[in-house]
């Protein structure tokens, strides 16, 4: 912090490549964390900043990675470990279906990137001035790790924009503090849309093995499930990450048996944590796969497979609450598949298709 010309100290890191990003923040490459921000320059521009960070030094000692969750497994280096049987472990179905899905890493790309202002308050304190979504939160984590008590923090929400879980967890607010607080001066932060996509946490990439036991007329007599999630180098969301999948991988029917076993395991990959639907998405996506899977095998329509089976009031959740509050969920499922799919054209503009270039 300080001027280019300003004596720099040399550190030892683990990584390869260090990097200015538009934010002022130096983000190390490394083996494993991409993305991890090692140092901060504080200037009045941009050129000055680059300056300043060629003076640093710093001398990067490789390390093995851990790259694959599923080696991160069979190593031990899981956070949290969920199992849990409901009703009879042991039935069996006259038809079974069985697959393996595999989801991965998603940003939540909400249109503003991470920004925001840090400035000293003239107490020895310091404000910080944001986009968040749980500043009570966010306020104890950055005391700590300035060492300073609560009531000298101030954390003020400027409106959470877009997030999708996104800002559930403080990104830049203790880089800011920390140069504010040894500048004495107001610090801007402003995220890139790179350094968005490469030094915050993200969606946890899934592996997900599913059983559906059924009776061949289609009703759904057990569920087993084993749902690998990789969290990344820090603890952070973990266990409520691996907590709701395995809560919630029955989808929306009525399954009287379950086995499901679950684990967030640690690796060098960039950190996870909530977005939207945080933990959920990623069973929903193999339940209603292998509920595909298991309607070709008994040659049912997929949407009366799913009518049949649908959870009603009185039921019992596989976690064994009971499901106690009116839901639609069979009425929603037949209305559904009552409606015609729309008209779809000969010929359709780039721009018109889902996904499509923004653009001619």
């Amino acid at each position: 912090i300080g001027d280019a010309t300003a004596s720099v100290q040399k550190y030892r890191f683990k990584g390869k490549c260090l990097e200015l990003t538009d934010s002022g923040a130096v983000v190390v490459r490394t083996g494993g964390r991409t993305g991890e921000p090692v140092a901060i320059v504080a200037a009045e521009d941009l050129v000055a900043a680059r300056r300043a960070v060629a003076a640093i030094e710093v001398d990067y000692e490789v390390l093995p990675a851990m790259l694959d969750p599923v080696e991160a497994l069979n190593a031990g280096a899981v956070y949290r470990h969920v199992k849990f049987t409901h009703g009879d472990p042991d039935v069996q179905g006259e038809v079974q279906a069985e697959g393996e899905y595999v989801t991965p890493r998603q940003d939540h790309a909400f249109l503003a990137p991470d920004a925001g202002i840090a400035r000293p308050d003239g107490r020895g304190g310091v404000e910080i001035i944001g986009a968040a979504q749980w500043v009570h939160a966010d306020r104890p984590q950055i005391a700590g790790a300035l060492g300073l008590p609560e009531e000298m923090v101030l954390v003020r929400n400027s409106g959470v924009g877009g997030s999708f879980g996104g800002r559930v967890s403080i990104i830049w607010q203790i880089h800011g503090a920390l140069l504010a607080l040894q500048t004495g001066r107001p610090v801007k932060f402003l995220y890139s849309r790179e350094e968005t996509m490469l030094a915050r946490y993200h969606r946890h990439p899934s592996r997900i093995w599913l059983r559906h036991h059924a009776t061949r007329d289609g009703r759904l007599v057990k569920l087993e499930a084993k749902i690998l999630l990789e969290d990344g180098p820090y603890e952070h969301a973990a266990g409520a990450g691996i907590g709701n999948s395995c809560s919630m991988i029955q989808g929306p029917y009525s399954i009287p048996n379950a086995v499901v076993e679950g684990w967030s395991v640690a690796t060098n990959n960039g950190m996870c944590g909530s977005m939207r639907g945080f933990g959920v998405v990623e069973p929903m996506f193999a339940c209603e796969s292998n509920m595909d899977n298991l309607a070709r095998i008994l040659g049912i329509d997929g949407a009366e497979l799913r009518r049949i089976n649908a959870i009603q009031r009185g039921d019992r959740w596989i976690f064994n609450q009971l499901q106690d509050r009116p839901t639609p969920t069979s009425t929603v499922m037949t209305t559904a598949a009552r409606m015609p799919l729309p008209a779809q054209p000969t010929t359709r503009h780039p721009v018109d298709r889902p996904g499509g270039v923004a653009s001619p």
